[in-house]
């Protein structure tokens, strides 16, 4: 405690030995960084944290998560269609591979019942380079939706407008990993 406070001591003589113009400056700097602090603080608080999952782009077997944090919104089904929004994005790391094309987009997102209705909007149906094979891209997809949505049970997933995977919806905690 006694070192603080020479510390301190120390800091307060020097600045009491600087010109009138440079105290202003520090105080000046102090607010702005005590204002970001602050903005930054407020700006989170209105924000939940997810976690996406990606391939690996060299090892697909591989898988790699990111954080994110997105706006918390008023209902379920805005979250989910929030959150279907950020995961097509796909990742940040260059060192790992989107689930689907770059044109993909969300068109409708809902929860019922404990099921996931999520419709998807593509131009291309073939994958693009670098982008993880269907087979692994819904398996991804399933981990980062029940990951992130733990109420759910089954996804119906569908591709602009045509159901897909419909042979197996329900999800398991135990074939995931």
């Amino acid at each position: 405690m006694n070192n603080i406070i020479q510390f301190i001591n120390k800091i307060s003589e020097k600045i009491v030995m600087l010109k009138k113009s440079t105290k202003i400056l520090i105080l000046f700097l102090s607010f702005i960084l005590i204002s970001m602090a602050v903005t930054q603080i407020i700006s989170l608080s209105n924000r939940h944290k997810v976690v996406l999952f990606f391939p690996e782009r060299d090892k697909p077997s591989v898988t790699r998560k990111e954080i994110r944090y997105l706006p918390v919104q008023k209902d379920l089904d805005m979250s989910l269609n929030g959150f279907i929004s950020e995961l097509l994005l796909g990742p940040f790391n260059k060192e790992y591979s989107p689930l689907f094309n770059s044109d993909t987009r969300v068109s409708q997102a809902f929860i019922r019942n404990k099921s996931a209705y999520i419709n998807i909007t593509t131009q291309k149906i073939e994958p693009e380079a670098g982008v993880a094979n269907y087979e692994e891209s819904w398996k991804l997809f399933k981990k980062n939706v029940c990951t992130n949505y733990r109420s759910i049970v089954k996804i119906y997933l569908y591709i602009n407008g045509v159901e897909v995977y419909a042979e197996n919806p329900v999800v398991d905690a135990v074939i995931i990993k």
